[in-house]
């Protein structure tokens, strides 16, 4: 009899408990009289339904007053999804499978934050009305079970400690996998850190146990609960599954590296090497125009070489520069007394800045900038195109191997992460801000290297790239932080590490050719003759007559070397000796030697190095007034834990929006 009677006490316990479950998982969508007072959850009743995998099956009804104060379209909800273990830190999987306001579906999203998932609920344009409305959130969240020697528990955050509202009640039903008992809980509230118990228990079956609060809680203060049960119920995963699941992107990262770093050294062996410099001679007539040797040294174009060819068409005959009012610049074209043809190069700068075929430009106002500016721009796409292909091997067909072998191990990461759709996000952003931080990092550090050798040009957009750089630093960083949010640090720097390698393989693994080699052994030779000291340069094998027309003549090369300065050091002397010839010869006014392509007086010592700064600096301002009118016609700007509350996993609190 006494066996019956248990019998029908233990049947009674079971309906009670599936009834208060049933009770607490219902979601009412009856309407709920509004108490009056200001925005607060009136109750917060959660159903946590521990599942044999060790994930934990939740739904969350949240009943709040609203006021149109925070809560103006909706409520969010923070979920905590970091997991530290005894492995290092991972990221659970938050998987929600509905939300519904008063019994109807509502539109949500789901935002990364940190290490929380933030659920926002509601829609932008939809305001609620003032009143109470019921919240019913449904979510699945992996890895909730934590395992110890001789049991297991379930410790979690049922609101987070981190809520915007005072709440002034809360209910948590735990329920165990089906066998399972619970051996063991506390509940802890308030703050983070509060070790206070106002939380009283009831045990309907030896399988569920309900928390309710005995105070209200305080905004910011929250209810965390502690289940421990038996081992056995629960998977536990071995050592060797939390070590790897733990680890997995990590190993999976540095595999992509090693492979990614492996190819592109490969590759650069293959093709990359440059062909061995041959032997270096002093170069006295140089075959290359100036402004070519410039962009096959730099691989770019930039105002310096324009400087340089404008510079060598005067000298052939082609132009004449003179200081205009104003201390002013200006071009005139010749059509007559040219001595030399251009080179192509050259042609090609005549064309962009005469296109009348004569005419007169003055470098200051803004429409002859503007004109520079697109001469310059002319020029680079002339040397692109002429002479890349015949001195440079790109290998893009190489580089693109190693490029898509970089994006296989970011999906590779992606594939074996917990946190996949953040990864995507983050890993897109983390490809762009590393090329551009590294890519403009490089632009001005090089700048100011100029800076520092003394050319005060670049000061200007020394500054400006490094005023560019520091928001996409800033970008970085975020993105970074990103990354080791969703896979952890090791990964994220091995991730952007893949990245760092293909910028600087993209500018190792494109080679000269064989014509390539012999024109940068040419530039060499120029710059040894041009920067030697006079008495080194009578050692050379049968060295031109130094006078001034072959100054006139190398004048040109020394701007595009950056050597103008040297190479008329060694000339002061003729220079001076042609003023005093000039006087002792009766000239009145006569300041000595005057290239007949240039008007003003006497040439100035430093013209070489005076005339390319004031030509990179029109062409600089041209540009930006070029830009600042596209701007303008586009209509943009031109501006360039457990044990005390607050500590297990789940929630990590809300507020409204």
């Amino acid at each position: 009899m006494g066996g019956i009677t248990a019998g029908w006490r233990g049947f009674v316990a079971a309906l009670t408990g599936l009834a208060l479950l049933a009770l607490a998982g219902a979601s009412p969508a009856a309407a709920v009289d509004d108490p009056g007072g200001p925005e607060r959850i009136l109750d917060f009743d959660s159903t946590i339904a521990v599942e044999t995998d060790g994930g934990a099956a939740v739904v969350e009804t949240i009943t709040v007053v609203a006021r149109g104060d925070q809560i103006r379209r909706g409520i969010f909800r923070d979920i905590i999804v970091a997991v530290d273990s005894g492995f290092g830190r991972s990221t659970a999987n938050l998987d929600v499978e509905a939300v519904r306001r008063d019994g109807e579906d509502e539109p949500y999203s789901v935002e990364w934050d940190g290490d929380t998932r933030r659920i926002r609920i509601g829609s932008g344009d939809v305001f609620l009305e003032s009143g109470v409305h019921v919240y019913e959130i449904r979510y699945r969240f992996s890895d909730a079970v934590g395992f110890f020697e001789g049991y297991d528990e379930l410790d979690w955050n049922v609101t987070g400690p981190n809520w915007d509202f005072p709440i002034e009640r809360v209910r948590a039903t735990v329920t165990l996998p089906a066998g399972a008992t619970v051996l063991q809980s506390r509940a802890y509230t308030g703050a983070f850190g509060s070790g206070d118990e106002n939380a009283s228990t009831a045990q309907p079956s030896p399988g569920t146990i309900v928390f309710t609060t005995t105070t209200p809680l305080a905004a910011n203060e929250g209810l965390t609960v502690a289940v421990g049960f038996p081992k056995g119920f629960v998977r536990e995963p071995t050592a060797t599954e939390i070590f790897l699941a733990q680890t997995m992107p990590a190993f999976v990262a540095g595999g992509g590296l090693f492979l990614v770093l492996g190819y592109f050294l490969w590759a650069w062996l293959r093709v990359g090497v440059d062909p061995p410099a041959g032997p270096i001679i002093p170069v006295y007539t140089p075959s290359l125009p100036p402004a070519a040797m410039r962009f096959l040294e730099k691989r770019r174009a930039d105002g310096t070489g324009l400087a340089a060819a404008l510079l060598d068409l005067a000298v052939k005959g082609h132009l004449t520069i003179a200081e205009a009012d104003g201390g002013g610049l200006t071009l005139t074209r010749r059509t007559d007394g040219a001595s030399r043809d251009p080179a192509a190069s050259e042609a090609a700068v005549l064309a962009a800045l005469f296109p009348g075929g004569a005419g007169t430009i003055t470098l200051g106002s803004t429409s002859e900038d503007k004109r520079l500016a697109q001469t310059e721009g002319a020029l680079a796409k002339f040397l692109n195109n002429k002479l890349l292909g015949e001195h440079l091997r790109g290998n893009l067909g190489w580089y693109a191997v190693g490029a898509v072998l970089t994006v296989l191990t970011w999906v590779a990461v992606v594939a074996v992460a917990p946190a996949s759709e953040e990864l995507i996000v983050f890993g897109i952003g983390g490809i762009v801000a590393t090329v551009l931080t590294t890519v403009l990092g490089a632009k001005a550090g090089a700048l100011w290297g100029d800076v520092r050798a003394g050319r005060w040009l670049s000061l200007i957009p020394a500054v400006f790239w490094s005023l560019v750089l520091v928001p996409l630093a800033v970008g970085f960083l975020v993105v970074l932080y990103g990354l080791v949010g969703a896979v952890g640090l090791v990964p994220a720097l091995l991730l952007v590490a893949t990245v760092v390698v293909n910028v600087v393989f993209f500018k190792l693994l494109p080679a000269p050719t064989e014509q390539g080699r012999a024109a940068l052994d040419e530039i060499e030779g120029t710059r040894l003759y041009l920067s030697v000291a006079e008495a080194d340069r009578l050692k050379f094998h049968n060295p031109p007559d130094r006078t001034l027309a072959h100054f006139e003549a190398m004048l040109p090369y020394a701007v595009a070397l950056d050597l103008a300065t040297p190479w008329t050091d060694r000339f002061k002397d003729l220079i001076a000796a042609s003023a005093v010839t000039a006087a002792a010869a009766g000239a009145v006014g006569s300041t000595g030697w005057h290239p007949v392509w240039y008007g003003g007086g006497g040439l100035p010592t430093n013209f070489g190095s005076s005339f390319g700064d004031r030509i990179s600096t029109s062409s600089q301002a041209g540009a930006r007034a070029i830009a600042a009118a596209a701007a303008r016609a586009s209509g943009r700007s031109s501006s360039s834990g457990g044990g005390f509350s607050g500590g297990g996993r789940g929630g990590g609190g809300g507020g409204g929006w």
